[in-house]
């Protein structure tokens, strides 16, 4: 089974709902190849740095995000140290699947758009399962679970809801 890894933090700490010996012994009963594209950076840059600014705003006041990432450059120091971290992590857990983005995959993407409810990057992560060929991902990202055809393998309470309340919920042992 292939798994995509399109969520970008490391795995036991995307999950803060699931037990970290229950995941790592899915991985190893499954025998998955957990992969990841040059998106999981993007999108694990934003979150660490939304997150850390946060952090410093309860700690000093309103700031925008622009003057953040312009102005604090020791708070800019640790985002990029935290990016680093995290990103080492995926990348020693998961195997690269590169993403061409052309004329083909936008309009492909763009597709997509009309019919599902996702934003833009989840519609290249869309389109790139398609491509490879892979129905299961790993996210905490609730918008999948509205994609039929493929499997999600979360911990997030809202989405294991619904699908419970959809019949939809599998739970694996």
């Amino acid at each position: 089974m292939t798994l995509l890894h399109f969520y970008p933090l490391p795995l036991f700490s995307l999950f803060p709902f699931c037990e970290r010996s229950d995941l790592k012994k899915f991985f190893e009963t499954s025998k998955s190849l957990v992969s990841y594209t040059g998106f999981s950076l993007a999108e694990l840059a934003h979150l660490i740095e939304k997150a850390e600014r946060e952090i410093f705003i309860r700690a000093n006041g309103a700031i925008t995000t622009k003057e953040y990432r312009h102005n604090q450059l020791l708070e800019r120091s640790k985002v990029v140290a935290e990016v680093e971290t995290a990103w080492n992590q995926v990348k020693s857990i998961g195997a690269p699947i590169n993403l061409t983005i052309n004329d083909h995959t936008t309009d492909a993407a763009l597709n997509r758009f009309k019919t599902y409810l996702l934003d833009g990057y989840d519609l290249f992560i869309l389109e790139t399962m398609s491509t490879e060929s892979i129905r299961n991902i790993i996210t905490d990202d609730g918008d999948f679970v509205t994609i039929p055809g493929i499997e999600v393998f979360t911990c997030n309470l809202n989405a294991i809801n619904a699908a419970q309340a959809q019949g939809k919920l599998v739970v694996r042992s």
